[in-house]
């Protein structure tokens, strides 16, 4: 009985930290889906400038309009 007892609390143990190292794996797959998501609007939108205009080579010293 007791055997069977300290088994139970063994294989409760080991699911639980299955379960935590599960979550953080998926935690980590869903960040780098975001900076992927995020890399991609980031090219776009570089993109998107350098076609549209110039860069600004004198934005320190903009003289008042």
């Amino acid at each position: 009985m007791l055997e069977a007892a300290i088994g139970a609390a063994a294989t409760a143990v080991l699911m639980m930290l299955a379960n935590i190292s599960n979550r953080r794996d998926a935690d980590i797959r869903e960040i780098f889906k975001r900076l992927n998501q995020l890399d991609k609007s980031v090219a776009s939108l570089e993109q998107s400038l350098s076609q549209s205009q110039p860069p600004n080579r004198n934005w320190r010293n903009r003289p008042n309009p």
